[in-house]
């Protein structure tokens, strides 16, 4: 039986177009790998070149996407 949160989060997924063809239990055994989480104004999320093991969905508020460039010369 799913957790609330998966119930939740299957919910928050559901109308997204990259979950469209996914079957409710499909979509609730990936909601079920999920978590809500809050981070603070100006925190560091993620770094660019670190290995990815999750992926982020943003439900409220607003992100920066910054990019690294190489040092020139």
């Amino acid at each position: 039986m799913p957790t609330a949160a998966a119930e939740e989060i299957a919910r928050i997924l559901a109308p997204n177009p990259i979950f469209a063809r996914f079957d409710r239990e499909s979509l609730l055994a990936v909601s079920a790998q999920c978590r809500f989480a809050t981070y603070p104004a100006g925190s560091t999320i993620m770094r660019e070149g670190e290995p990815g093991s999750y992926a982020l969905v943003i439900l409220e508020g607003e992100v920066d996407v910054l990019v690294e460039l190489p040092a020139g010369p």
